[in-house]
């Protein structure tokens, strides 16, 4: 789509009936919707093709992750969240959206002047996110509103007898530096021989955490796939590594077709496999 109106975000955009009726409205502007799993992504897909709509885009990311590497600073007219998960028990709060550290890059990435609104059912959630709102940049106005955007959460909480839901409109008043993260260049690791017979799953870490749960080698032992999760920063990656001959040496590195974003955390998991099939003891006294 070349040279949008405006640029509209739906983070959590969920079964994808706001963000499409959004978009109908309004077809010289351009609407980007995120979610973290592929169930909503696939579903939006479809209604966003059925539909030929041709200003809608979806990214399939941890809302954090896609605002800091996707979006540049003073780029977006306006953000939506419709009744994100609250995470009520404390355990699970550093997984709750519009931390105080969010609502800085939030604010980074809005245009001057520009608002972002969120709904939520939850009043603990409520004032969990006005307790965050501060140095900011960001004037926040709390109300009460009856439903208004006929979604899943909203009418299973009408039903329930819920018939008010908060509205926390956020206004960028003043800017906040907060650069765009780049991608890091991955360094592919070699060795001159390897003993895959030896590899076993592992662990290392806490933040980056890194764990190789699943080894898989060719019944020719020509190429080994070691499947990693990573979680750096509150987001969490799942990626095949390969361990490949070419011409004299092994090759590590991220396998084909792996949708990953290239951070120190995708690193450090080469890196330990490396020291894994290398032999170096002191990875081992860490996993």
């Amino acid at each position: 789509m070349e040279d949008p109106k405006r640029l509209l975000v739906e983070i959590g955009f969920g079964q994808g009936h706001h963000l499409v009726r959004w978009a109908q409205s309004d077809p010289s502007s351009l609407f980007v919707g995120i979610e973290n799993g592929w169930i909503p992504v696939k579903m939006l897909l479809r209604k966003v093709g059925g539909l030929g709509l041709r200003n809608v885009r979806v990214i399939m990311a941890d809302a954090s992750v896609a605002l800091m590497r996707l979006f540049a600073p003073k780029s977006i007219d306006k953000i939506i969240c419709l009744f994100p998960c609250p995470w009520p028990k404390e355990r699970h709060a550093r997984r709750r959206l519009f931390s105080r550290w969010f609502l800085r890059l939030m604010n980074n990435r809005l245009k001057d002047h520009c608002e972002a609104l969120v709904v939520t059912d939850h009043q603990g959630f409520m004032e969990w996110v006005v307790g965050n709102n501060q140095d900011t940049g960001l004037n926040l106005k709390v109300s009460l509103k009856e439903p208004m955007f006929d979604t899943k959460y909203e009418k299973k909480w009408l039903a329930m007898g819920q018939p008010q839901f908060y509205h926390l409109l956020f206004q960028k008043v003043a800017h906040i530096e907060f650069p765009l993260e780049r991608d890091l260049e991955l360094r592919v690791n070699r060795l001159n021989f390897v003993r895959f017979e030896d590899l076993t799953p592992f662990s290392y870490g806490r933040d980056p955490f890194v764990k190789a749960e699943e080894i898989v080698v060719d019944k020719d032992g020509a190429i080994c796939l070691v499947r990693f999760v990573v979680a750096e920063d509150g987001f969490v990656q799942h990626l095949w590594v390969e361990v490949r001959r070419e011409e004299d040496l092994w090759k590590i590195r991220p396998s084909k077709g792996s949708m990953f974003v290239p951070t120190k955390g995708v690193q450090l998991a080469m890196d330990l496999l490396y020291s894994r099939l290398k032999g170096v003891d002191s990875i081992t006294s860490h996993s």
